[in-house]
């Protein structure tokens, strides 16, 4: 499946199920296989915020240097 479809079928997911963090965290993981980091960073901080005890989600946030610290 191409990277332009994978995004398009999890923003539809996301439109049903906008409070799921599972759902934001593979939107993010195929807008980085697309090459879109920065949108793969917002969506990871979207999962992050809907979910903050999530704690592999505060690590990638971590490693990915957008954590501003936290641990």
């Amino acid at each position: 499946m191409a990277e332009a479809d994978r995004i398009a079928e999890f923003k539809e997911v996301a439109e049903l199920m906008p409070d799921d963090p599972v759902v934001r965290f593979g939107l993010a993981g195929a807008y980085l296989d697309a090459g879109k980091p920065e949108n793969a960073a917002d969506e990871y901080r979207e999962a992050i915020r809907l979910k903050p005890d999530y704690s592999f989600l505060r690590r990638l946030e971590k490693a990915a240097g957008c954590g501003g610290g936290r641990e």
